[in-house]
């Protein structure tokens, strides 16, 4: 993922929300890309401060998968099935949280951040 077209802060945005989807947990994700990634990243040049502004407004999009524990717990505890209750979840804690990292990534690559 240090490679991928667009440089350091979509690699970044990429590995981060790659990391939050695989472990369920936005705290997790977020440790486990900047433990492997952080050093490469800067090497190549990134600014820290907006890199930590990226991974961790990357960190709560994926977090809340389906098989994330808190969504599931919450489906629960509200007595809801998650087919029938996800969508408004989806949308809330996963599309929109993705598209405004995304819009980072964007706004730091024409220089306004």
């Amino acid at each position: 993922l240090i490679n991928v077209p667009g440089g350091v802060y979509v690699s970044a945005w990429l590995t981060t929300n790659a990391m939050c989807g695989i472990t369920g947990s936005g705290s997790g994700g977020e440790v486990i890309a900047l433990n492997s990634m952080a050093s490469k990243w800067l090497a190549a040049g990134a600014n820290p401060a907006v890199l930590a502004r990226i991974v961790a407004i990357s960190a709560v999009g994926f977090d809340s998968l389906p098989h994330c524990g808190g969504t599931t717990t919450s489906f629960g505890l509200c007595n809801e099935k998650v087919g029938d209750g996800y969508i408004h979840a989806f949308v809330s804690s996963v599309l929109i949280p993705f598209v405004a990292s995304l819009f980072c990534v964007v706004l730091t690559m024409m220089g306004i951040c």
